[in-house]
């Protein structure tokens, strides 16, 4: 019996429109599936603001959107409390106060960087802190352990993964790094809205207080030297500065 060319034909016609369909169905579903992830992924943060003031005074308002698309940083974290507990430990992700000081001229070697709360507390990092030296803690015993690597400062909006709850965020300064070590509760900051770039304070011109003394001491011995003449000897002179007289005996 010959085989049906025609049903053959039909038969492949529909097997083929078939197979597209499925491809072009999951094709689909992996397209939702890929928008699906991205947008459990992308960073969805509460209503905030940060302020961010550089050295010259110039200030820059960012909000959650400007917060979100900055490059974020991961890692763990946890802080000692005055009663030397160990609380907090955890992954924390944020922005590390470095990057925001660059957002507005960066920050100089021996300035400072003070952060403020929207209950207006303050805390001021050296250079140094800004820049990862922290004193740390071991985790499970709370001793005073040295570090290898340098500690990041961040304003943290996530907690494993998760915002911040309402009685530590939107933005909380954490200090995390690699080794998971722990550093003192009292730099760790609660609702920041501004960080400030604060100068070096400039060195006291001693040297202006200095030429004036030198000046008046001059004055002085010049006035004992027209008074008795050349003949007085330094010792006489210093002798007499020490008593605190310029009585010249005419006797």
């Amino acid at each position: 019996m010959k085989p049906n060319r025609r049903l053959e034909s039909s038969y492949g016609k529909r097997t083929f429109l078939v197979v597209t369909l499925v491809l072009v169905a999951t094709s689909a579903v992996s397209c939702s599936s890929a928008r699906a992830r991205a947008a459990t992924t992308a960073i969805n943060l509460p209503p905030m603001t940060l302020t961010a003031v550089a050295a010259n005074g110039t200030q820059l308002v960012l909000t959650s959107n400007d917060i979100g698309s900055l490059p974020s940083y991961t890692t763990y974290g946890g802080y000692e409390t005055q009663g030397g507990f160990i609380r907090g430990l955890g992954n924390y992700t944020g922005v590390p106060l470095i990057a925001f000081c660059n957002l507005v001229g960066g920050i100089a070697n021996g300035s400072s960087l003070k952060i403020t709360a929207s209950d207006n507390y303050t805390k001021t990092l050296s250079y140094d802190k800004v820049n990862g030296n922290f004193t740390t803690f071991d985790t499970l015993t709370g001793q005073q352990v040295p570090h290898n690597q340098s500690l990041t400062p961040i304003l943290a909006y996530y907690f494993d993964g998760a915002n911040l709850s309402s009685d530590e965020g939107p933005l909380l300064l954490a200090i995390v790094g690699p080794e998971r070590l722990a550093t003192t509760s009292a730099l760790w900051v609660k609702f920041v809205v501004k960080m400030e770039i604060l100068s070096a304070p400039a060195e006291f011109p001693w040297l202006l207080l200095i030429i004036p003394v030198v000046i008046f001491v001059a004055i002085i011995v010049a006035a004992i030297y027209r008074k008795r003449g050349p003949e007085r000897s330094a010792e006489q002179v210093t002798q007499i500065m020490k008593n605190g007289s310029l009585h010249i005996s005419t006797s």
